[in-house]
This record gives C-alpha cells, structure tokens and sequence, in this order.
C-alpha cells in the first residue's frame, strides 16, 4: 500500500514506519522536525519536510495514499495549558484540513492517534472504551474534537477511520530532554547518571504503560481493517509509579535514591 505518516519522524511514528517499510509498503513521512529527527528514518522512506497547518504540503502528501497514519499533533498536556490557542490550532483544525483533503484524494481509510487524555481523571483501570469522556486539558479536549472530526467526515464523505486511545507510551527513542518528558526515559536518564528520582506524593498513583512496538502493531492491524471506530491501546494493567521506579532502579543496577 501507498500510506502516509504525519509526524512520521517521531518517537512513535518512526516506529510505525519501520514496521511499515519491514512489511513492504511505500511510506511517505510528512514531519516539521519540531521534535523528530531524520535519524529516527529507516532507509526506504521518503520524507517531506513540512509543517502540518500547511495545507497545500498536506494535499500534496495525500495524493495517491492508501491509508492516512495521523500522528503529528501537539502532545504537551502540561503546555497545552499554556499554550491553548496552538494547540487546537495543531490537533483540530491541522486536522480537519487533513481529513477534508484526504477525503477529496480518495484515501481508503485514517488511523489516528488519539489518547487516553480523553477520559476523566478517575484512577480506575482498565478504561473502557464505552464510559463517559472527560477530558482535563485542552489537549485531551484536542484529540477529543479530532474524533469528532473522524466520526463526521465517515458519515458526510464515508472515510473510513481507526481512532485509536494509547496510553503510556514507552521505548526507545523517546526523548528525556524536556521539562515535558515522560517518566520512564526520565527514571532510566536518573538511574544511569545517579541522580535522585522524583516521585511526586506517595508514588502510589498508576498508569498504564503499553511499549511501542505493541503500539506499532496495533496502528497496522488497524490499517486494512473496513471497520470505523475507537480502540483503547494500552495493556489494561496498573503500574504504580514507586514500582516503576525501583524495577528501573533494579535493572540499571543503580544506587540512586527514590526522592
């Protein structure tokens, strides 16, 4: 197949096209590089550099695409707070003109990363994919009007569309370098260097933390699946954040202390 990855140079997009490419598809990567870097890229791909609120580079990169894979976004819930105005700018209207535009190129079908942020704050897991939404930041409210979008556009112009809810992600090439950094490459960073890890209260508060290569599998069984709707992909598994930290501690064999 012909697909297109939006935000393809990414922690997770890169690894979508390295599975993508292992299966033998014609990728195109659309990324702005705000965040992703070419060396994240497989041989085999193509990228063009452009940033997602550019319609006409969007345009040009879904003509003749199979399948759209929709994960370049602004994925900062603490900046989204900040930062409101270009986060809907990014992940609804950036969005709405994907979708419009690969509607009119005659795109089989969508995959869009959506996420967990779209549920309350109630700690109880698993997360079900039937319970009320309740979405706490303007990114959880983002990627909940982008559901939206994909819901509408199936019934207006029959696109086709997978939006699917990840949860924590993890794995290699996730970036440890921002105030914004997830907690795990933030332990593990800690841990080798033999510095303190934070934990914030009691450490006993849970996610649910899912690697990205399953996350990978999952974007591709959705791909040519003539089906439409919303997925939760995590593991359905609490893990407390104290747990996280000494299992990371146990396996880096490091002396750091738990702060």
């Amino acid at each position: 197949m012909k697909v297109l990855v939006t935000g393809g140079a990414g922690f997770i997009g890169s690894h979508l096209v390295d599975g993508l490419i292992d299966d033998g598809h014609t990728v195109l990567v659309l990324d702005d590089l705000s965040s992703g870097s070419v060396e994240n890229l497989p041989p085999g791909c193509s990228l063009e550099v452009a940033d997602i609120r550019d319609r006409d580079a969007v345009a040009m990169a879904v003509s003749g695409k199979d399948v759209v894979f929709h994960l370049a976004a602004f994925t900062s819930v603490p900046e989204s707070f900040e930062r409101p105005e270009i986060c809907r700018d990014i992940n609804v209207n950036a969005t709405c003109n994907l979708l419009e535009e690969a509607s009119a190129a005659g795109v089989f079908k969508v995959v869009f990363a959506s996420s967990s942020a779209v549920y309350s704050d109630q700690p109880e897991l698993p997360k079900a994919e039937s319970e009320p939404l309740g979405p706490s930041s303007p990114y959880g409210e983002s990627k909940l009007e982008g559901e939206r979008l994909l819901h509408s556009f199936l019934g207006e112009a029959g696109l086709k569309y997978t939006a699917l809810r990840f949860f924590n992600v993890y794995g290699t090439r996730q970036r440890a370098d921002s105030s914004y950094a997830s907690v795990v490459p933030l332990f593990i960073q800690s841990a080798l260097a033999r510095r303190p890890l934070t934990i914030y209260a009691d450490g006993l508060q849970t996610r649910d933390f899912i690697y990205v290569r399953d996350v990978v599998r999952a974007n591709m069984m959705s791909m040519q699946r003539d089906w439409s709707g919303v997925l939760n992909v995590g593991t359905g598994i609490p893990i407390s954040i104290g747990n996280l930290a000494s299992k990371v501690l146990q396996l880096t064999g490091s002396a750091s202390e738990l702060r």
